[in-house]
Parts: C-alpha cells; sequence; structure tokens
C-alpha cells in the first residue's frame, strides 16, 4: 500500500518524540517493518543536536519522561538544560513548562526552534490555551503538510463551529487516524452514525475511534457490540471505562468491580467504583464469605488508622481464618505504615512471580519516598474490602477525648497526675502555680522561698498550655483542609461527566480539566501533612 509523504513524516515525528513503533503501528493501521523502513530512511540529522547519538538521546529522553510522569520536574530540568541545542530534549522541557504553566518560558525555547514541528505544534497548545487562535493558525499555515499541527487545526475549527473547515483538513488526512477521530466527533455530533461507523472500519485497530464506536454502540443500546470493541481493547483504560458503565446498567456489578480491579491507577475507572460501592453499601467480595473474616480485618484497619494500639503481624500470619492474599495485603499495609523498606522488599522477592507484584512494586515505591504523603488506602481498600470498625472507632474516639480532656484540666490546674482525680474550684488558687498538684503543695512549704522551684513550674505549664494550644491549631487546620478537599473532590463529577462524552473536544476539555484539578489536590495533599 502507498503512502502519502505526509503521514511518513507523521510517524518520523511521533519516532521523533519517543513514541514507541508498536504503538504507533497500532493506532495508525501501518505494519511494524514499514515504520523501521521509514526510520532508516529518515534518520535525524545530529549536527545540531549537541553531538547526543540517537542511543545516547532515547536514553536521557527515558530519564527525563519518567522524572516527568514521577513530577520530578525540577531534576527533569536539570537534564534539559544539559542539551539546550537538542530540539527532543527541549521540546520535553516545554512540556515542563507547559505543565508549570511557565508560557513565556516555553515560547522562547519555541522562538529557537521555529522549523522544528513538534516543537510548534507545542506552541499551538499554548496559543490554544491561553484563547489566541489566530497565532494557532499562523503557525498551522507554516506547516499544512504536518498531521499532529494540522490535528490542533481542525481542533481549533470544531470549537469555532467551522465544521466545513475541519472536514477539509480531514479530506486531506485520510490516513492520520487522529484526524480521523475528529472527523468521527463530527458526524457524531450532527447524528450521522453511519459516517462515523464507515471511519471506524477503516480504523480498526485505533483506541480513541473505537471508543467513539463504543459510545454509538452504548447510545443505540448495542451492548454486544460494544462489548466485541471491549474484549479487543483490554488494556485501554478509557474503552474499559465504557464496559465499565455497561456492567452498571446490566446490573453486574462483579465485572465492573473486575475490571476496577485491573485498573486500580485510573481514577474515573475507581471513581465509577466508589459509586458502585456506596450504592450497594455491601463488602468486597473477599470480605463477603465469612462475617469473623470481615470484622477481623475490620479492626486491623481500625488499630492501623489510629495508631493507639500495637499490632502483632506473627499473630496474623498465623490466623487460619485469612486467606493468604489478605494476610500478604494485611502484612504490606503494616509495613508501609511502619515505613519498613526491608520487608516489603522481602515481600516482593517472594511474589515476585504472582500477579500481585504490580501492587506491591506500587507500594514498595511509595514507601521508599521520602516525600511525606497521607497514606494511601486505595489498593487495600480495594483488595481486602475492609473498613473502619464502628465500635472500636468509637473507643478510640472517646480515648482521644478524655486525652484532650485531662490535658486541658492539667493546664487549668484542675486535675492530679499523681492521684489521677479532679480538683474542686475550691481547692484552686489560681495566682498560685504550684497548687495544679497535691503532691507539689506539700513541696512549697519546704521551699517558699525557692524562687528557681517556682520559676521551673510556670514556664512547664506554660509550655503545656502552648503546646495544647499548637495540636488545636492544627487539627482546625486539617479540618480545613479536609472541607477543602471534599469540595474539590465533589468538582470532579461534572468534569467526569465531560470526560464520558461522545464529543472528542469535549473528552480533551475534560481531561486536561481532571489534570488541572488533580495537581490541585495534590497540593492540598502536601498542604495537609
Amino acid at each position: 500500500m502507498a503512502y502519502s509523504i505526509e503521514i511518513k513524516n507523521d510517524v518520523i515525528n511521533r519516532i521523533t518524540k519517543g513514541e514507541k513503533i508498536k504503538d504507533i503501528s497500532e493506532k495508525m493501521g501501518i505494519s511494524v517493518p514499514t515504520i523501521y523502513k521509514w526510520k532508516k530512511e529518515n534518520q535525524l540529522d545530529n549536527k545540531n543536536m549537541d553531538d547526543v547519538s540517537l542511543t545516547e538521546q532515547k536514553k536521557i529522553s527515558k530519564e527525563i519522561k519518567r522524572l516527568i510522569k514521577l513530577r520530578k520536574f525540577d531534576e527533569a530540568l536539570k537534564y534539559t538544560d544539559k542539551y539546550p541545542d537538542n530540539p527532543v530534549i527541549q521540546s520535553q522541557k516545554i512540556k515542563i513548562y507547559i505543565k508549570k504553566g511557565k508560557y513565556i518560558e516555553a515560547k522562547e525555547i519555541g522562538k529557537k526552534f521555529e522549523n522544528y514541528a513538534p516543537i510548534q505544534s507545542q506552541m499551538v497548545t499554548i496559543a490554544i490555551k491561553e484563547g489566541d487562535y489566530e497565532k494557532a493558525k499562523e503557525i498551522g499555515e507554516k506547516f499544512r503538510d504536518n498531521a499532529p499541527i494540522q490535528s490542533q487545526m481542525a481542533t481549533i475549527a470544531i470549537k469555532e463551529g467551522d465544521y466545513e473547515k475541519a472536514k477539509e483538513i480531514g479530506k486531506k488526512f485520510r490516513d492520520d487516524a487522529p484526524i480521523q477521530s475528529q472527523m468521527a466527533t463530527i458526524a457524531i455530533k450532527q447524528g450521522d452514525y453511519e459516517k462515523a461507523r464507515e471511519i471506524g472500519k477503516k480504523f480498526e485497530n485505533y483506541a480513541q475511534i473505537q471508543s467513539q464506536m463504543a459510545t454509538i454502540a452504548i447510545k443505540q443500546g448495542d451492548y454486544e457490540k460494544a462489548k466485541e470493541i471491549g474484549e479487543k481493547f483490554r488494556d485501554h483504560a478509557q474503552i474499559q471505562s465504557q464496559m465499565v458503565t455497561i456492567a452498571i446498567q446490566e446490573g453486574d456489578y462483579e465485572k465492573a468491580k473486575e475490571i476496577g480491579k485491573k485498573f486500580l491507577n485510573d481514577e474515573v475507572i475507581q471513581l465509577q467504583i466508589e459509586k458502585i460501592e456506596k450504592k450497594l453499601k455491601k463488602y468486597n467480595a473477599l470480605c463477603k464469605e465469612n462475617k469473623e473474616k470481615v470484622e477481623l480485618l475490620n479492626q486491623i484497619k481500625t488499630k492501623l488508622y489510629y495508631e493507639l494500639e500495637k499490632i502483632d503481624l506473627q499473630e496474623i500470619l498465623q490466623n487460619k481464618e485469612l486467606t493468604e492474599k489478605q494476610k500478604l495485603y494485611v502484612a504490606l499495609a503494616i509495613n508501609e505504615k511502619r515505613k519498613n523498606v526491608k520487608n516489603i522488599k522481602e515481600i516482593a522477592k517472594r511474589y515476585k512471580d504472582s500477579d500481585e507484584i504490580k501492587n506491591i512494586n506500587i507500594i514498595l515505591q511509595r514507601t521508599q519516598s521520602k516525600k511525606k504523603k497521607i497514606f494511601d488506602w486505595k489498593i487495600y481498600d480495594v483488595c481486602l474490602g475492609w473498613e473502619l470498625d464502628e465500635n472500636l472507632q468509637n473507643k478510640y474516639e472517646q480515648n482521644k477525648k478524655k486525652q484532650n480532656k485531662v490535658r486541658e484540666q492539667i493546664i487549668k490546674g484542675k486535675y492530679n497526675v499523681h492521684t489521677n482525680k479532679k480538683i474542686s474550684d475550691n481547692n484552686i488558687q489560681k495566682p498560685k502555680v504550684q497548687q495544679f498538684f497535691k503532691s507539689e503543695l506539700k513541696h512549697e512549704e519546704k521551699h517558699k522561698n525557692n524562687n528557681d522551684f517556682k520559676n521551673e513550674l510556670k514556664v512547664q505549664v506554660q509550655q503545656d498550655t502552648a503546646k495544647i494550644k499548637q495540636q488545636n491549631e492544627e487539627i482546625q487546620q486539617k479540618y480545613i483542609y479536609t472541607e477543602v478537599m471534599e469540595y474539590l473532590i465533589e468538582k470532579r463529577k461534572p468534569i467526569y461527566v465531560k470526560m464520558q462524552s461522545t464529543d472528542l473536544e469535549t473528552q480533551r476539555e475534560g481531561i486536561s480539566q481532571w489534570d488541572k484539578l488533580d495537581d490541585l489536590i495534590e497540593k492540598i495533599k502536601e498542604l495537609k501533612e
């Protein structure tokens, strides 16, 4: 099959940006040998790339990509600063600046690489974010044959309601999957499902378009057709989210939970699973069989949560009521709480060939991190189905209140720590700090002239008062942060609806808003810590 120069250039651009050849093949429906042939014919010119070989560039680029994924932007920038003339690495630097909202710095790099399409595509992204469509169109005019940039031009046309302009771009790039996905979006908006299906037949291996086909099938009630697509794209989060939607509508909550276990790190799917759990108000399938197991697991979680009682891990591991999988996750939770990296590494070695190794590695990575974070219960909640034990929770809360009350009484001089009894108001002589404790009254008579003793007690009381005041302020601050978190999480709901839209542009807008909100939630979590 003969391919146009635009498609070849698009493939080379994708390779340059670090996209895997296998992924490009699946998305664009082009065979792997053909792509390798184009890559060989179009080896990048390294003369203006700081004398970095392709192998070294790929290695550096991969490390930068890893750091960006971990949100270690400052570390990633240190790498990019070493290669100011390398367009591939500078493109990654722009990506960091865009994430941090530093558009001015990004634009400075864009001026340096005016003829490098991937970077100019990023300049278009910034222009669209700032609402400067004219600037974006100028770049589009210069790169008429570049598919990614023309896809952005189609985005602008759709936003402006100029479907005819978008369709002109679609006609020029008939073999470009992302642009044809936009054409499918227009067809769905206009109710022309047949046209959308024609595009779907042509790009049977492109996940985004097949997700749109699943959307059409769901709209028309053809769940079997949608499930066929889901079966083909088992590892694609967006399509599997649609499978969860179908499972919920059919009442097959166990099927939905199965998908949820596979995509523990996908927030959209996990949000769907949370809704199911709230609706059902039942325990996880692992815990339904045995009520005693549930109670035991709930007590363990409550003890871990409040950290007021020691937990004997060996006793739990010897418990015959719990399954091996439950023991594994309880052991991981206890060791993560204790920040015991060594034990978790040993567990990882023992279970390296099991289905649980992915979760174990995530937990190990979290435990090794020096950055303070809120303890993440998600993996444990999904795999164990536990929750806080109400009776034990009430007991701990009452103990906390008693402890706080005693502290207040000690400061006010209404409690004797030696006798564990309250002191009546009549016996309190407020000006004399020594009379807070009966044992100190006798001591006071012996030391009436001992100013050092008096001053020492005064200082101690002042320190205790300041400490309790600080604790109360911290509690109040955490309460405020919790309220803010709940508000932000509530804001996710309308954004989630956008992400489920059949309109590709609405989907993209939703994903962008979700990312921004997610960043904000992370910052609030850090402040709360």
